[in-house]
């Protein structure tokens, strides 16, 4: 991986401590090979171990797992997993963009695998997190997704274009020519089932749809980023609510222009 992901955590990383007011706290950030060379630890530092494991490599794209072992700061494992908790929250799914290199990430909460271990003249914790990145170049995305101005992260995107064709066989030709009579673009998402604005959102408008509140013929102003950005005026074309008691809501939506 040509990405410097060791600065980007601790960037990170550094960034959690200090919103969270932990300004006596210090993050080391290092791989495997680096750290085994330490012999001295302060009580105030967290330190941070990357394994970068075995990866799946494809054309154009890498899958590479990580762990990240974590030793809490002395006595105690309250900021470190405070930290990594909010930076597990924050940058799952999150992307990152540099020279062309677009990075996806994911990663799991904080486990903690041992208390008291013995370090120095204290003791601290080790924490485990685990997590994947998935490395591309130069790949065109879905982002800036937005539904009549409330800003979404959907679960999945798909976009659809076809078109219906006027096909004639002319007679200087073998192969006949065809030509576009009506084309549609469609789009449909999986949507968490929660409101994110204080008025009515999302989620209240195709509800009212479904209950005859609202005509059918309701517009939508949808828009998103896909190289370019797009944005049209549509129609909702399907809905669909999927609930159990072992399972987050989820909202199946599609939009026709």
């Amino acid at each position: 991986m040509n990405y410097d992901f060791e600065s980007h955590l601790f960037n990170k990383l550094t960034a959690a401590a200090v919103e969270l007011g932990y300004d006596d706290i210090t993050i080391y950030v290092s791989e495997e090979q680096n750290f085994a060379k330490m012999d001295k630890f302060t009580p105030d530092t967290i330190y941070v171990v990357i394994r970068y494991l075995s990866s799946s490599i494809e054309y154009y794209a890498e899958t590479m797992p990580i762990q990240l072992l974590v030793l809490s700061e002395q006595n105690s494992l309250e900021k470190a997993q405070t930290i990594l908790g909010k930076f597990a929250n924050e940058n799952n799914w999150a992307v990152i963009t540099e020279g062309g290199t677009y990075i996806k990430q994911q990663y799991n909460s904080p486990v903690v695998l041992n208390n008291y271990v013995e370090v120095a003249y204290g003791y601290r914790s080790v924490l485990y997190v685990t997590g994947t990145l998935y490395i591309m170049e130069n790949v065109v995305d879905v982002t800036d997704v937005t539904i009549d101005n409330e800003e979404l992260k959907p679960l999945s995107f798909n976009i659809s274009y076809s078109m219906s064709t006027n096909t004639q066989q002319l007679p200087t030709e073998e192969i006949a020519s065809s030509l576009k009579t009506v084309s549609t673009f469609a789009i449909t998402m999986t949507l968490p089932m929660r409101e994110l604005s204080d008025h009515p959102g999302l989620v209240t408008k195709i509800m009212q749809i479904m209950n005859e509140d609202l005509t059918g013929n309701t517009a939508f102003s949808v828009s998103f980023n896909c190289g370019l950005q797009i944005t049209k005026t549509m129609r909702l074309i399907s809905a669909q609510i999927t609930t159990a008691p072992n399972q987050v809501p989820g909202l199946q939506i599609g939009f026709m222009k």
